[in-house]
């Protein structure tokens, strides 16, 4: 597009470019400082974290790829259009699959706590990570190279509906199964707990005991929180995708911009609900901000 053009362009869209910017610009920061606190600090290498970190890699690599290199090919420079798209939705489904494997890794923990150590090795956590990043690649994105050169318009329309259905509808339904079952046992224990608590203070009334959420309740808020809002994006973006593939529906760019958002927010959110829901990276995070505030010292 000529940069004259672009100007106008610019103008008229305005409301996107501002949230986009700022979205990418949290992203970014957010996803590097997972990665900066997991990958120096000893005490955060643990094997949820190393799922966290994988995604973060995914959300870090979409944050900088897609909306940087979609601003600069619309007002800046001549881009291939599709190919953009095609390693945008690569870093997208790596990371939608690392989340995968991370609620893999947190339902076994709480469903099937006892087998967890024996389930879960580290050999067993390489392979989940490897694939979380082989799967896509192969199946999605050595395939749209492919079927681009190619240059079959009712091929390039199949593999859309079947990446639909593959990469996003039957991952966002296995999800929202698996984290509905996690907060009912999660919820199911932390009820057996209280009631453990308060039949320790009916017999020994001078025993203070405190009830607090332990790790199955956090890590299923966690999961939740991110699954949630991956699936609102998803979602949407399923919906009108097969919308325009199966009627003579087509995406306004209003829309297209929406889902644009709708994506950088997901990514951009994860590292935020980290930093607030998982314990330790939290503790990291306030070590890092609060760690030169003086406490205060009363008279």
């Amino acid at each position: 597009m000529p940069l004259g053009d672009a100007t106008e362009h610019l103008n008229q869209f305005q409301w996107v470019w501002i949230p986009g910017w700022c979205l990418t610009f949290l992203g970014i920061v957010g996803n590097a400082m997972v990665i900066y606190l997991i990958a120096s600090k000893r005490r955060l290498r643990t094997q949820v974290n190393v799922f966290i970190l994988s995604l973060a890699v995914a959300d870090l690599c979409f944050s900088v790829t897609y909306f940087p290199v979609f601003f600069t090919c619309e007002f800046f420079l001549v881009c291939d259009r599709q190919l953009r798209k095609i390693f945008a939705a690569y870093f997208a489904y790596s990371s939608f699959a690392n989340l995968c494997v991370l609620t893999a890794d947190r339902y076994v923990a709480i469903v099937m706590p006892f087998k967890y150590v024996s389930f879960v090795t580290s050999r067993c956590v390489v392979t989940m990570v490897t694939l979380s990043w082989l799967f896509p690649g192969v199946f999605y994105f050595l395939v749209a190279i492919t079927l681009k050169q190619m240059a079959s318009e009712d091929a390039m329309t199949t593999f859309r509906i079947l990446t639909v259905f593959v990469f996003q509808l039957i991952p966002c339904f296995s999800l929202l199964l698996a984290t509905t079952q996690m907060f009912y046992i999660a919820h199911k224990h932390s009820r057996k707990m209280t009631s453990l608590v308060l039949q320790l203070k009916f017999n020994h009334p001078l025993l203070h005991c405190k009830q607090k959420d332990g790790f199955e309740i956090s890590s299923a808020r966690l999961v939740g929180l991110v699954v949630f809002v991956l699936v609102v994006c998803y979602t949407t973006d399923s919906y009108f995708d097969l919308r325009t593939d199966f009627s003579s529906f087509h995406k306004s760019i209003d829309t297209e911009y929406v889902i644009s958002l709708l994506y950088i927010t997901n990514s951009a959110f994860n590292p935020v609900s980290y930093a607030l829901l998982k314990h330790d990276i939290k503790m990291e995070v306030k070590r890092i901000f609060f760690r030169n505030r003086k406490p205060y010292r009363g008279k």
